[in-house]
């Protein structure tokens, strides 16, 4: 961690140390930090990041404003969204539990398709309710495939 993540840090810390925990929530806050973090450690390689280290200083001495300018809570947020698109464009970082949803979704569908599948094979009352569970499996498997996967990718530096 550098001087300019580790400062940001404590200073945002004190910043919104007197604010209520449902406005930290709302602004994302704890998105910003781990952004910042992201954003100073890629920022030796990519001018984009190194220009977003100035945004994210302008927007720390705007963080007092922010619950009461709508102005500036448009541009907190729009800023927020440009760098977090940077960063899973130009350098594949996802969200923390981004691969848990996809794969839970992709388990969910494919859980579907066998219990249609399963079904039309096999047309009774009971095995129909059986077949159901195939559904959850999915999403249960899934999930943990993600899981690992979120894992794998926390330990390589990949999600914010």
């Amino acid at each position: 961690m550098s001087e300019w993540s580790y400062n940001f840090e404590k200073d945002l810390a004190i910043k919104i140390e007197g604010l209520k925990r449902m406005q930290t929530n709302y602004l994302n806050f704890r998105l910003l930090n781990n952004s910042a973090r992201k954003i100073d450690e890629l920022s030796r390689h990519c001018e984009s990041c190194s220009a977003y280290k100035k945004d994210y200083d302008a927007i720390l001495n705007q963080i007092d404003e922010l619950t009461n300018n709508e102005d500036l809570l448009k541009l907190y947020e729009s800023k927020m969204m440009e760098v977090v698109e940077h960063l899973r464009k130009h350098h594949q970082i996802k969200s923390k539990s981004y691969y848990s949803s996809y794969y839970a979704f992709f388990g969910l569908g494919l859980g579907l398709v066998l219990s249609l599948v399963f079904n039309l094979i096999y047309f009774d009352t009971l095995l129909s309710i059986v077949s159901l569970y195939a559904v959850f499996i999915g999403v249960i498997v899934g999930r943990i495939v993600g899981y690992i996967t979120d894992k794998r990718m926390q330990k390589i530096g990949k999600t914010v």
